[in-house]
């Protein structure tokens, strides 16, 4: 099966609106993307949060090779927002603009779920700095059959750059970065999509 950057996504429009967008290939088999990307549809997602400019619902129908097939539903407000930000910058009709989508909202997904990671990112009103480490992870970690990152494969990869102190549970005051990242959680920041990584059978 091609998963190729440029392999073209099956785009419809059902009875209700949602925008469904068919992949011939399963969740684990998306790309790489680069990781100056990443940042750039970061960025453009939280501006399109705060501005409160959510696009259609959408679904994407993931097939794969053995026939598995497995949807994430794009419903809430903030999660379409996500994605219409991330199409005007890469297109969803392309597996690479997908890729783009599904790896920010796993790395959304990710930083609400595990805290050994809030060191190497810092949120405020004046935006997000991340620890160039982190974006790359995001950008070439394998996703998992539901499309999301496995907490346990980062923590070991990251196990050289933190200190013995950063734990799941560790506040970011205990968690100490080797360079110098400390997080700061800025509660005016937009919350993460609450379907990520919501895949179903």
């Amino acid at each position: 099966m091609d998963s190729s950057p440029e392999t073209p996504v099956g785009v419809a429009a059902a009875a209700d609106g949602t925008l469904l967008h068919a992949l011939p290939l399963a969740p684990e088999a998306l790309p790489p993307v680069e990781a100056t990307a990443l940042r750039s549809a970061w960025d453009a997602a939280r501006r399109a949060a705060a501005a409160e400019a959510p696009g259609p619902p959408r679904a994407l129908l993931f097939l794969g090779p053995d026939g598995t097939r497995r949807d994430l539903l794009l419903a809430d407000a903030e999660a379409r927002c996500w994605a219409l930000a991330v199409e005007r910058l890469a297109r969803l009709d392309t597996t690479a603009g997908v890729a783009l989508l599904v790896r920010l909202l796993a790395l959304v997904d990710l930083l609400a779920r595990v805290r050994f990671l809030d060191p190497l990112f810092d949120v405020s009103a004046a935006g997000t700095v991340f620890h160039p480490s982190l974006l790359a992870a995001a950008a070439r970690q394998p996703l998992d059959q539901a499309g999301r990152f496995d907490a346990a494969a980062w923590r070991a990869a990251f196990a050289g750059r933190l200190t013995c102190g950063a734990t799941d549970d560790a506040s970011p005051s205990q968690a100490k970065p080797s360079h110098g990242i400390h997080s700061r959680r800025d509660p005016r920041q937009p919350a993460a999509p609450a379907s990520t990584g919501a895949f179903r059978q």
